[in-house]
């Protein structure tokens, strides 16, 4: 969905970038799934499989930026020794299991840096299924099919988001480039 026209500051043109500002949900990226049933292979006393309905919730965004000088547009963006707004921050149960999954995905692509999140995956902790957390209760094994399939809905949200930021990146450099030469 197309937002308002947002200006976005840039030190090195005269004046405000404007940029229309989207929002989307999850179903908007292309193979993306927030919903569904996670078939465990593992039984339950009657020797049923189990299955378990999972719902991914929470937001997902990237910043222009990551220096807090240059986030003009944005008075609440603190970016210091004791907050680090760009993680993926992963809770279960309304707790953080996880300060940045951004690690967890292994995503190296340029402006990764740029992500931020809070998202909730209850799937994680589901009493019907085995314990996955680390043993000192930091992490999550990362190697869990459950893990995997957040992942998996995970990558293209974030792929998307960065390749919109790219895009961003060379408009704007487009435009500064016939600014120059005009």
């Amino acid at each position: 969905v197309e937002g308002r026209p947002r200006k976005i500051p840039y030190s090195r043109m005269d004046g405000e970038h404007v940029h229309a500002i989207e929002v989307f949900g999850w179903d908007s990226i292309r193979d993306c799934v927030a919903s569904g049933v996670y078939d465990s292979h593992l039984r339950d006393e009657n020797g049923e499989q189990i299955r378990v309905p999972y719902r991914l919730k929470g937001w997902i965004g990237i910043h222009c930026t990551i220096n807090k000088s240059g986030c003009l547009n944005d008075k609440d963006f603190a970016n210091n020794r004791f907050y680090n707004p760009s993680q993926l921050r992963l809770y279960v149960r309304n707790k953080l299991a996880v300060e940045n999954f951004l690690n967890v995905l292994n995503n190296t692509q340029t402006y990764v840096n740029y992500i931020e999140g809070e998202i909730h995956f209850d799937l994680l902790d589901d009493d019907r299924l085995p314990d996955i957390a680390t043993a000192n209760r930091q992490g999550v094994d990362e190697h869990d099919a459950r893990v995997e399939l957040l992942c998996s809905i995970l990558k293209p949200i974030v792929r998307a988001l960065i390749n919109k930021r790219t895009a961003l990146a060379s408009q704007m450099k487009d435009e500064m480039k016939q600014q120059e030469d005009a």
